[in-house]
Order: C-alpha cells, then structure tokens, then sequence
C-alpha cells in the first residue's frame, strides 16, 4: 500500500470494508459505515477446536443502500493455524443469499496462519445486499482452509448464524 498504509489501517479500523481489487498498481478500496442500530451476539463457537468465535456485532437492518456491518472477535486456540478465510453470507427465508463476503481476517492483514495462541483479532466486515427481501434475513459467518477449501467444522455445522437482520432499503 505503500504511502497509503497508515490510511488504509486506520480505515479497516474505523469502518467496514466490503471490497478490495486491484488494477495495475493502484488498491482500490470500498467501505461502508452502516447508520442503523446494532445487535451483539457472544456465540462462542470453535471452528475445528482451532479459532473461536468469541462475540459478533452487527447491524440489525439493512441500511439506506442495502449496507450491513459486521464486527467480529476471533481468540486463536492453539497454533500453527491453517490459513483460513471468513465467509459471510446473508441469505431470505427461500434461501436465496443476498450478500457474500469472502476474505481473509482484517482486510486481507492479519491471516490466520499467524495468529498466536490466546491471541485476540477484531475483524471488520461491510455487506452490500444484492435484492431486497420482504422476509427476514439470516446472518451467518463460516472459515475455511484455503489449503484445502474445507470448512471448519462448528457445533455439527460449516457455519454459525450469527441472527437476523430485516431489509430496510
């Protein structure tokens, strides 16, 4: 990132990324900062027995432009760590996924693979819904090994539902 890094690191802190692409040598970024009220979850699941999902924050509706937040707090377990990836997805009632987000911890900074044990991450994610949905919408997050493209297993599942959001755009 170059002459841009403190920028960038205080944005990834501040507000939640949703997409990062690369042309040429230039980084472009987009963040959201979703103004509707947020509901905090604490589901403490383990993924794999590896990294633990320690508490969720998220926004609990759709904002003006279809925007949703997510902050979420990994503890790491043990190590050496798989390099794994966080998925989020946002899905209706019919099971249509509205929203997806796929990246590596931190806006792609802090992969797992170099996490400590006991070591605490805060990690920031934006979602843009895709379609509107007259039915609740479910929140859900998921790792997977990038190795291998398996998921991490948690609670008999390959992900945790972190709670509901309605559609207010």
């Amino acid at each position: 990132v170059g002459p841009g890094a403190e920028l960038k690191a205080w944005l990834d802190e501040v507000l939640y990324p949703y997409s990062m692409d690369w042309e040429d040598d230039n980084l472009y970024l987009s963040y959201l900062m979703p103004k509707t009220a947020w509901l905090e979850v604490a589901p403490g699941a383990d993924f794999g027995g590896l990294i633990r999902l320690e508490a969720a924050r998220y926004s609990a509706q759709a904002g003006s432009v279809g925007d949703v937040g997510v902050a979420l707090r990994w503890r790491a377990l043990e190590a050496p760590l798989p390099n794994c990836r966080v998925v989020l997805q946002i899905w209706d009632e019919a099971g249509t996924v509205l929203a997806h987000r796929d990246a590596r911890p931190v806006n792609w900074e802090r992969p797992t693979h170099r996490w400590s044990p006991g070591e605490v991450i805060e990690d920031r994610h934006g979602l843009l819904l895709t379609a509107r949905s007259e039915t609740p919408l479910h929140l859900a997050v998921s790792l997977y090994d990038t190795e291998t493209g398996e998921p991490l297993p948690v609670a008999g599942s390959t992900f945790v539902e972190l709670g509901t959001l309605v559609d207010g755009w």
